[in-house]
């Protein structure tokens, strides 16, 4: 079978498989959380002085030869931004919402 239709229900043919390919970038997206949230952690720090001495998490520099880690970072960053396997409510991607989501309160975010 296709690991497409292995990810599928029961219900709908297939045989319910988590779907590895989201939970790995929602894992990295909750890192990348942790980036822009803490930033007096050592990994944070490390990754700083190396890929985003700005202090920038969604704007890196440009490096010649990144970590396994950095790049698995940075496809999760890519994934927010444009909103890929994340849809909202809508149906629409939710990467422009997250556009402008970092300085907004939660106020700011509910849609009465």
């Amino acid at each position: 079978m296709a690991y497409d239709s292995l990810c599928t229900p029961k219900g709908m043919g297939g045989l319910s498989f988590m779907d590895l390919r989201l939970f790995n970038i929602a894992l990295l997206g909750r890192q990348v959380w942790r980036l822009i949230n803490n930033k007096d952690t050592l990994c944070y720090r490390v990754l700083c002085s190396k890929y985003f001495s700005n202090g920038d998490v969604l704007n890196p520099k440009a490096i010649d030869k990144p970590s396994f880690f950095w790049m698995s970072i940075l496809h999760a960053v890519k994934a927010l931004e444009t909103g890929w396997g994340f849809e909202g409510l809508d149906g629409n991607p939710l990467g422009t919402f997250f556009n402008g989501i970092w300085d907004s309160l939660v106020s700011d975010l509910v849609k009465v």
